[in-house]
């Protein structure tokens, strides 16, 4: 199984040839001190490398292999993409994840609308995040399409800009096309 997340949590793009993280752990489910579904460990990382070595914003993100196939118990977040720089405007999102600011571990839901300043390759939007939370997906809780909730970006920065927004690169075509080949092939 794979996991999709953000680059900075799996590469540092300030070191020569973008250096990945030693070591992580995954533990689907999380809330508070329990564990639900036991944990798993990465055993594999690929990013694009206009993350790794140039850390260029809209390319921050990473694929993570696991060492166990927890999607067969847990189940899986598609993902999705639209061809278009205002195809996401207006539209309401969810971001959901493990924010800094709260008790360690414990898992909070979030959301709101994505913003007019959403082009091609990031996504802009004013939900209510904090840090520790990068990597979170920022998706559809239905799309019918995907047979459920259904993520169209991955939530890595905090607010900026004016008005600040928060934001993450999203799901553009090339991305899923990479995302569905490096999974298909590794």
């Amino acid at each position: 199984d794979w996991i999709l997340t953000s680059g900075h949590c799996a590469y540092d793009p300030t070191s020569t040839g973008g250096d990945p993280i030693e070591s992580a752990q995954f533990f689907p489910g999380r809330n508070g001190g329990t564990d639900p579904f036991g944990g798993c460990n990465v055993n594999g990382i690929f990013s694009r490398f206009g993350w790794r070595v140039k850390g260029k914003p809209h390319h921050d993100w990473a694929l993570m292999r696991l060492d166990c196939t927890i999607g067969n118990t847990v189940g899986w977040l598609g993902i999705f993409a639209l061809v278009g720089e205002n195809r996401l405007d207006g539209k309401f999102g969810r971001v959901e994840g493990y924010p800094g600011d709260k008790p360690f571990g414990t898992h909070w839901k979030m959301s709101g609308f994505m913003k007019p300043r959403s082009d091609k390759k990031m996504l802009y939007y004013n939900i209510d995040t904090a840090g520790g939370q990068s990597g979170s997906p920022i998706f559809k809780r239905l799309r019918p399409s995907c047979g459920g909730p259904c993520g169209m970006g991955v939530h890595s920065y905090g607010a900026s800009g004016n008005p600040p927004l928060n934001s993450g690169p999203r799901i553009t075509t090339r991305n899923f096309d990479t995302i569905v080949d490096v999974i298909a092939n590794n």
